[in-house]
């Protein structure tokens, strides 16, 4: 965890996102009191579930591929909410599978501004980077990760990891899978950010967390908890939190989408697609032979 100061994000304007108060009762994040005290505690339990029911769900990942998977030694961790699980210009030398909870990856640069790259759901290999690396001993982080809620982690030593795949070469196929699926979202992301405006960026990016959601086997929903605050999203999108705060206003009042307190309802699927140009199957497709 860091020791470093982190700078407050402002007040929430809008009522339309999710604020502190609003997520206490959040039902998609554990409940605070489950965790122990934040920072590492031993545990050689079959934590990674949420990854292995999401390649087995997406990826048809099979039975002897999970077991190797989930009989791997981790490491528990739990982070609160804001905490960084990694830092930027750190050497790699973990890989965190999310169990539970919400985080992001972001680059801040000297001028203040911050990008935020990547969104990890439960189920998300985070570090996938120095897994699949030949030689990750070098190598650094070039950005940081920081927990959106209370968050638990399994923490896999890279080497460990990197050693059971080369053992394994089925299952390393079906992680290159969950890597290249991490590859189409961040295609998505940029052609959203130089072709679609802001109305079409928008609708795409919540479209697209509704479908991550039922990646691992959850049946598909138009309406899913979220602790994601007006400025991260503002940061996902390359948006103002004003801009973003109008575009959210016009989405809800042609009954398209509302976000309000953490809750997120897509109120015409079927239109927002339109909208948007969504189409699914980049985040299932190239699936392991």
């Amino acid at each position: 965890m860091s020791n470093q100061p982190k700078a407050p994000e402002p007040p929430q304007s809008d009522t339309a996102f999710a604020s502190s108060d609003a997520l206490k009762g959040w039902s998609g994040q554990p409940p605070t009191d489950s965790f122990p005290e934040p920072g590492p505690y031993p545990d050689v339990l079959a934590l990674h579930r949420p990854l292995s029911r999401r390649l087995t769900t997406a990826a048809h990942l099979p039975l002897e591929h999970r077991e190797a998977l989930d009989a791997l030694t981790v490491r528990r961790r739990a982070f609160e909410a804001d905490d960084e699980l990694i830092q930027r210009g750190t050497a790699f030398t973990h890989a965190f599978i999310l169990e539970a909870g919400w985080a992001y990856a972001y680059r801040t640069l000297p001028s203040g501004g911050r990008q935020v790259l990547s969104i990890y759901l439960p189920g998300d290999l985070i570090g996938l980077l120095a897994v699949t690396s030949a030689d990750a001993s070098g190598l650094e982080t070039d950005h940081s990760v920081r927990a959106i809620t209370a968050a638990e982690v399994s923490e896999v030593d890279v080497s460990e990891l990197s050693s059971a795949l080369m053992r394994a070469p089925g299952l390393a196929r079906y992680m290159l899978w969950d890597a290249a699926r991490a590859g189409a979202m961040l295609e998505e992301r940029i052609v959203s950010l130089g072709r679609r405006n802001a109305r079409e960026r928008t609708a795409h990016f919540y479209l697209e967390l509704c479908e991550r959601l039922t990646l691992g086997g959850a049946p598909k929903v138009n309406a899913f908890d979220c602790p994601l605050s007006q400025y991260v999203v503002a940061d996902v999108l390359g948006l103002s939190p004003e801009h973003l705060n109008r575009v959210m206003r016009q989405l809800r009042l042609t009954g398209l989408l509302c976000v309000r307190r953490g809750r997120v309802d897509l109120l015409n699927c079927e239109s927002l697609e339109r909208l948007a140009d969504f189409d699914p199957a980049y985040l299932r497709t190239s699936r392991a032979a």
